[in-house]
């Protein structure tokens, strides 16, 4: 069980810090007088703070401004000390498992993959992050004991809370107790989260989610056979993840790429031409129409307009229960980017029969994320690190 700090001096000591900390280190490099102004804190009580988070190692001097037209010591900038620790973030996904190793700024320092093959075991997957881990933090001669957590993000079932694999088609045999086989071996904190979950924290981190209380964050997969869609869903400024941790999942759509064309060229063939080049329509992949339609090929253009329709459909059940302020679109399919969105929002103003009030002003854009889920992750190990000390895991501070 978690410790619940008590409402006495230092509850409060170590919340002010915490609230020092986090102004750092989305305003920083700042000045300590500017922390002062914004807090409300004794300019003495900033000064004790940031001795404190100095001394520990989270904040650094980063420079000097100017004195004021009275003269005096020059004010200094403070800044999050980035080497004080380095996180993982990893994604696992079909055919591959991909890492980002980045350090308290939220730096990206070193990204890999693993090729996979087939569905993994348990005993598969541990080999592939310990060996994953060593070609990340290896070059950098960063040692076990300066990684700060990891987290892990995989398609499916998540329960978070426990950090096992509950479902997923990635998997031989589920479900997998992931974080607790990976921590007979760390250290440090390890999360497991559900790939549409660690997509919108890292919009809410690093993206357009930014000051978004209500966000949605669709992850599109789709092949020649499947159309899946997995929502993250953060609710006033929380990530919901509902009753049993598994919100936000959907089973996937059996509309193979061959029916969607069908829907749009009747009369195709069992041979289709895409920007000049003859294919087997069966065998047409998503890169085939992504290409075609970014040459301006009509009927790959076609496709994703179709294929808009199909997604608004689902979207507009998700905007009349949930009323969010934005939706962002991620995958493989986004690089048409505003071939598709047009496609959405035109369904969604047009279609009166889908029940979404006309003028809503709802925002849904292309996320601009080229590694949402493992970059996200690493997000599972800063929020725990930067979040207030009440219910806290670790705290950093004490």
């Amino acid at each position: 069980m978690k410790k619940i700090l008590t409402g006495d001096y230092r509850l409060v000591k170590n919340l002010n810090s915490h609230i020092v900390l986090n102004l750092i280190r989305t305003r920083g490099p700042i000045y300590g007088a500017d922390l002062a102004k914004i807090t409300g804190m004794r300019p003495s009580t900033i000064m004790n703070i940031l001795r404190n988070l100095e001394k520990k190692g989270l904040i650094f001097k980063s420079g000097t401004g100017s004195s004021s037209v009275q003269g005096g010591r020059k004010p200094t900038l403070w800044e999050i000390c980035g080497n004080y620790g380095y996180i993982i973030g990893l994604q696992i996904e079909l055919n591959e498992v991909h890492g980002v190793l980045i350090d308290l700024n939220s730096r990206v320092l070193a990204q890999g993959s693993m090729p996979v093959e087939g569905k993994l075991t348990l005993e598969d997957l541990q080999s592939i992050v310990f060996r994953i881990i060593d070609t990340l933090v290896t070059p950098h001669k960063i040692s076990r004991k300066n990684l700060l957590g990891m987290g892990i993000g995989i398609s499916g079932m998540v329960d978070y809370k426990n950090g096992v694999i509950v479902q997923t088609d990635l998997m031989a045999k589920t479900p997998v107790p992931l974080k607790s086989a990976l921590e007979k071996y760390f250290d440090f904190p390890i999360f497991v989260e559900n790939d549409a979950n660690a997509a919108v924290m890292c919009e809410k981190w690093y993206g357009k989610g930014k000051g978004i209380s209500d966000l949605i964050y669709t992850l599109l997969v789709i092949d020649q056979n499947v159309f899946g869609v997995g929502y993250g869903l953060c609710l006033e400024d929380r990530v919901y993840r509902g009753a049993h941790m598994f919100a936000g999942e959907t089973a996937p759509q059996p509309i193979s790429i061959a029916e969607v064309l069908h829907r749009v060229a009747p009369d195709l063939g069992t041979d289709v031409v895409l920007n000049g080049v003859s294919l087997k329509t069966e065998k047409i992949a998503l890169q085939h129409l992504i290409a075609a339609a970014l040459a301006g090929d009509e009927l790959a253009t076609r496709y994703f307009q179709e294929l808009g329709k199909i997604l608004a459909k689902d979207l507009a059940h998700i905007i009349n229960l949930l009323d969010p302020e934005m939706i962002l679109l991620g995958g493989e399919v986004m690089q048409v980017g505003d071939l598709l969105l047009a496609a959405i929002r035109h369904t969604l103003e047009q279609d009166h029969t889908l029940g979404v009030k006309n003028g809503l002003d709802l925002k849904i854009e292309a996320s601009t994320i080229g590694d949402p889920v493992a970059l996200g992750a690493t997000t599972l190990i800063l929020q725990n690190i930067f979040k207030s000390p009440v219910l806290q895991a670790k705290n950093y501070l004490s």
